[in-house]
C-alpha cells in the first residue's frame, strides 16, 4: 500500500480508499494508547515500549490491522500532514521496529504491540515519528467496483536526544496581527510563535489589550491546545475579543511562556476607520520591555525622604536606549486615564522624585534596577500621585530606521501624614429610560476626602412594601477615585419588572466599609 502523503485531521485520522463511486459503511470502533509519547534518550541507546490496541464494537467477526511508522508535520493552524518515513529533516521513522506489524483481533480483545527504538550515535535534539494503526477493510467477495472506508489512528512519538550537543529551544513571536473577528463585533489577534531551535517546546500564553495611557482593557488567553511548537517551525495561536472597542489607539501585548522563559511581542493598533473585509488593522511594531512593580504605594510623613526603585528588562534581541520620567495622572468620570504635565494637578508628586541615570542603554535581555529618592515637602497631607513613563528607542530594520515606544508604566501612590479623610458623596443618582424592557441606573460618586479610595457599589430595587425584587453590583467593579474627582457607575437590570412604583437604593463601599448611600423613587411603566 502506498503511504506517501496521507490525510489531514488533528490526532484522529479517518481515510478513504477510493475504488469507485459507491460506499460500503461498516460500524466499528477501536482505540490506540498512548496517543502521545514523550521520551528523553541518549545517542546509541535502545528503548522498548508498547502500544495497546483495543478492538471495540464491530459487525466483522475479526478485525485485521496494519501498524507502521510515518513522518508528520504540524501545520501553523495545528493540523497534521503525514508523509513517508524519512521525508522530514528530523524523522525518527527509520529508528523503530514494530512487532507484530500485522495482526487480527476479535471485537472486545486487547493487543500489545512492541516497539523497539534504536537511536543513532551521531544525533542530538528533537526527532519525531508517528506510529499509525490502520484497520483494513473487509471487501465482500462479490464486490467488483465501489468504495471502501478504512480507519487509522496514530500514536505520536516525540524524542529529545541529549547527546554531544545540548538540545536548544529558541522561541520568539515573529508576528502579531490584529484582524476583524468573524463575528459582527470583536477582534481576533493572531500570534505567530516561531521555534528556531533544534527541539520542540510546549507553552501557554495570553494577550493584554491596553489603551495608549496604560489602562488595561482586557486580558485574553491564547488558544494553544497542547501548545507544542516543533523545531524549525511556526505556530499561529489566536486570542479573540468578543466585544467592540471604542475608537482610539491601543496596545496589544502578547506573551508566550515556555519552561521558565517567555517570548513577547507588542504592537499598537487603532480602531475607528472602517476596514475592508479580510484586511488587517493598521498596526505598528513596538519595542518589548517590562517594568516592575506595576504599583508602588508609599507611606511617608511630611518633610521625609523615602527611597524607591524599579526594574526594567529589555526583552528585545538588540540593544535599546531608555529614558525615564514622570507625568501627572488624571482619571475622568468614565475611567479614561490621561497623562498631564508634571506638577499640573493638585494631587501631583511628579516633582518630588529624583532619579540618577534617567537615560541608559540595555543590552539584549539585560535588566537594570533604577533607584531614586522621594522628597516629601513639609506642608502637605493626604494622597499624591504620579506615573512613571518609559521612552524606549532603537535603530533597527533593513533601512536602519529609528523606532520609539512610549508607554506609561508604574503608578506611584504616596500617602502623606496621618490626617487622612476617607469620605465621599453621591452627586447624581438617576433612572435612565430605555427602549427595551431593561432598567438602567446611573450613579456619580465624588471623593470629597484627601486620599484616594478603592470604590465599589451596588444597587437594590424594592417594591412598595419593602420586598427586595433585584440586587446588582455596578458594572465598573472596584475602581480608584482620586481626591476631588468623580466616577460614573452604571447598572442595568436585564429582567423586566411589573409596572409600578419602586425604591432604588445605592450603596458605595471602600475596603468593605460603607461610605455613602442614597435612595430614589422610580416608576417603571409598561
Amino acid at each position: 500500500m502506498k503511504k506517501n502523503r496521507l490525510f489531514v485531521l488533528p490526532y484522529l485520522f479517518v481515510f478513504f480508499i477510493l475504488i469507485s463511486a459507491t460506499m460500503v459503511f461498516c460500524q466499528i470502533s477501536f482505540t490506540v494508547s498512548p496517543l502521545i509519547q514523550e521520551l528523553t534518550v541518549s545517542p546509541g541507546v535502545t528503548r522498548d515500549f508498547r502500544l495497546t490496541v483495543f478492538a471495540g464494537h464491530s459487525k466483522q467477526p475479526e478485525m485485521h490491522f496494519l501498524v507502521y511508522p510515518a513522518d508528520f508535520r504540524l501545520n501553523r493552524d495545528g493540523k497534521i500532514d503525514f508523509f513517508e518515513p524519512g521525508s522530514i529533516k528530523r524523522s525518527a521513522g527509520s529508528w523503530i521496529k514494530i512487532d507484530p506489524a500485522e495482526f487480527t483481533m476479535k471485537p472486545g480483545e486487547t493487543k500489545d504491540v512492541k516497539v523497539k527504538l534504536t537511536v543513532p550515535r551521531n544525533v542530538s535534539g528533537g526527532y519525531y515519528t508517528a506510529i499509525l494503526v490502520q484497520l483494513l477493510p473487509e471487501i465482500p467477495p462479490e464486490m467488483k467496483i465501489g468504495t471502501v472506508r478504512t480507519w487509522r489512528m496514530a500514536s505520536i512519538l516525540e524524542l529529545t536526544v541529549t547527546g554531544w550537543k545540548k538540545p536548544r529551544v529558541q522561541v520568539s513571536i515573529s508576528n502579531l496581527k490584529v484582524e476583524s473577528s468573524t463575528e459582527e463585533k470583536g477582534l481576533t489577534f493572531v500570534v505567530t510563535v516561531e521555534n528556531k531551535g533544534d527541539v520542540h517546546t510546549r507553552g501557554e500564553g495570553n494577550l493584554a489589550i491596553t489603551t495608549k495611557e496604560g489602562r488595561r482593557i482586557a486580558e485574553l488567553p491564547l488558544e494553544v491546545g497542547r501548545g507544542t511548537v516543533f523545531p524549525e517551525s511556526m505556530r499561529d495561536f489566536k486570542a479573540v475579543l468578543e466585544r467592540e472597542l471604542p475608537r482610539g489607539e491601543y496596545f496589544a501585548d502578547a506573551t508566550f511562556k515556555y519552561g521558565n522563559r517567555r517570548a513577547r511581542a507588542k504592537v499598537s493598533f487603532s480602531v475607528g476607520e472602517a476596514s475592508v473585509e479580510g484586511e488587517e488593522f493598521t498596526r505598528k511594531k513596538e519595542i518589548n520591555f517590562s517594568v516592575s512593580p506595576a504599583v508602588v504605594e508609599i507611606n511617608a510623613p511630611p518633610g521625609s525622604v523615602r527611597s524607591t526603585k524599579f526594574m526594567i528588562t529589555n526583552e528585545e534581541s538588540q540593544p535599546v536606549h531608555y529614558r525615564v520620567y514622570f507625568k501627572d495622572i488624571s482619571i475622568n468620570p468614565d475611567g479614561k486615564i490621561t497623562l498631564l504635565k508634571a506638577g499640573s494637578t493638585p494631587w501631583s508628586c511628579s516633582n518630588w522624585l529624583e532619579f540618577k541615570g534617567s537615560e541608559f542603554e540595555l543590552a539584549p535581555l539585560q535588566r537594570k534596577n533604577i533607584s531614586g529618592l522621594l522628597k516629601v515637602p513639609k506642608d502637605v497631607a493626604g494622597g499624591k500621585y504620579t506615573r512613571l513613563v518609559i521612552e524606549a528607542s532603537t535603530t533597527g530594520g533593513k533601512e536602519g530606521r529609528k523606532m520609539t515606544t512610549i508607554v506609561p508604566q508604574t503608578i506611584i501612590m504616596v500617602t502623606v501624614g496621618n490626617k487622612l479623610e476617607r469620605k465621599g458623596e453621591i452627586t447624581k443618582f438617576q433612572f435612565l429610560s430605555t427602549n427595551d424592557s431593561s432598567s438602567q441606573f446611573l450613579a456619580i460618586f465624588k471623593n470629597t476626602g484627601n486620599i484616594h479610595l478603592r470604590v465599589q457599589g451596588n444597587i437594590t430595587l424594592k417594591d412598595k412594601i419593602g420586598n427586595t425584587v433585584a440586587e446588582l453590583p455596578f458594572a465598573e467593579g472596584e475602581v480608584f477615585v482620586f481626591p476631588g474627582c468623580t466616577r460614573n457607575f452604571t447598572a442595568s437590570f436585564a429582567e423586566s419588572f411589573q409596572a409600578g412604583e419602586y425604591k432604588a437604593e445605592v450603596r458605595f463601599f471602600s475596603q468593605k466599609k460603607e461610605l455613602v448611600t442614597a435612595t430614589k423613587q422610580v416608576t417603571i411603566r409598561e
